[in-house]
């Protein structure tokens, strides 16, 4: 219980001030939140109402807590997916500030890519890297081999598939029209460095996900894409490059449909899911904070403040209505009769916040995302 109550002082204190916007989060004073102890023991986790969960993201967990398989805890058991911890590459989405000034010399983007040294404002590429990252891992299920290429995020060599090329794929469908409806892009926030609308939808990811099962194009063709901001790069895809599998939606986007006293018909599913599909694709909620969102971006027109939540357990809990960041769900905790799902970052990949970046794996109840799609 001392673990469970020092990750609830230590986040509420990192919860004021917190602004998320897509992928990223600028946190004024980390330290004390960096300061939460490392400990190879999983937590006590709080209780559903706890006002931590409506923090912009999950509570961060200690890598060296998890493990996979199926293994007891305090208060219950956890289940993490094969591969996660001990194959399943890493795509961190840090960036660098030499790589980003090397981009606008040898492609002359327009605007120019622009170095954020605050930390959290890279790159807002969490949708297709997390995309990228769960592809990967039906690659190892499947017996696939796995290719490496030079990431764009940074210019260092990443194992996988190339989350850029996913990227490419959505804006060339949110053009042309040619894959159907879902992909969508935000144009009120821009890439903190490439200055370009962002692609938003999980469902249009989902669909890209599993384009091999689909049908919409033929399993032999390539696909061109041009890149979104850099003149002249051009992706290539293979259509059997992605999952043969068909997506399936366990969460949709309706902030009433799981705040209830007990959310286990929404969770359970999940549970299901992860025990005999694999990794979940999903959508975790944000908020803006009262300040931040007073300040301009809810009165142009805006995203959730107290006054735009849903709350539950006689009015202890704001549960955010807007979600903007996706992430893969890789296993679950079951804990004093409560369900929780561990899930994978990408960016950073630290055991907590600090000034470096964020942490690899964190940890949400039901009602804290918004969608989640499983491929069977």
């Amino acid at each position: 219980m001392k673990i469970g109550q020092a990750l609830r002082s230590a986040c509420l204190v990192a919860m004021m001030g917190l602004v998320l916007a897509g992928c990223g989060v600028a946190v004024p004073d980390i330290g004390r939140l960096a300061a939460v102890p490392a400990s190879r023991t999983f937590p006590i986790l709080p209780d559903y109402d706890d006002p931590i969960w409506s923090a912009p993201q999950g509570l961060p967990l200690n890598i060296a807590s998890l493990a996979e398989g199926r293994h007891a805890v305090a208060g219950g058991e956890m289940f993490i997916l094969p591969y996660v911890l001990t194959r399943l590459p890493y795509k961190n989405l840090e960036d660098d500030e030499a790589w980003v000034a090397r981009m606008n010399r040898e492609h002359a983007p327009d605007p120019a890519w622009v170095y954020r040294p605050e930390r959290r404002l890279g790159h807002y590429k969490c949708a297709s890297t997390s995309a990228s990252t769960l592809i990967d891992w039906f690659y190892l299920s499947q017996g696939r081999p796995l290719g490496s290429y030079r990431s764009w995020a940074h210019g260092r060599t990443e194992r996988g598939y190339d989350g850029r090329k996913i990227d490419a794929l959505y804006y060339r469908f949110a053009r042309t029209g040619e894959f159907g409806s879902g992909f969508t892009t935000l144009r009120l926030y821009k890439d903190p460095v490439e200055g370009n609308a962002i692609p938003f939808s999980p469902d249009g990811f989902a669909k890209i996900i599993a384009m091999a099962g689909a049908g919409a194009f033929p399993r032999n063709a390539v696909l061109k894409a041009d890149d979104a901001t850099l003149p002249g790069v051009v992706h290539e895809a293979r259509v059997s490059d992605f999952l043969d599998l068909k997506p399936v939606q366990l969460l949709h986007d309706d902030p009433v449909r799981r705040i209830v006293p007990d959310p286990a018909r929404f969770s359970a599913p999940l549970v299901e899911a992860l025990d005999k599909d694999g990794p979940l694709y999903a959508s975790v909620r944000f908020r803006f904070t009262r300040d931040q969102a007073e300040g301009g971006h809810n009165k142009a027109g805006g995203m959730s403040t107290e006054a735009g939540t849903v709350k539950v357990y006689g009015d202890r809990l704001p549960i955010p209505t807007y979600a903007g960041h996706c992430v893969v769900i890789v296993g679950y905790v079951k804990q004093n009769g409560r369900v929780y799902f561990i899930y994978r970052e990408t960016f950073g990949k630290y055991d907590v916040e600090s000034e470096k970046g964020g942490a690899a794996y964190r940890v949400l109840p039901v009602h804290g995302f918004a969608k989640a799609f499983a491929f069977r």
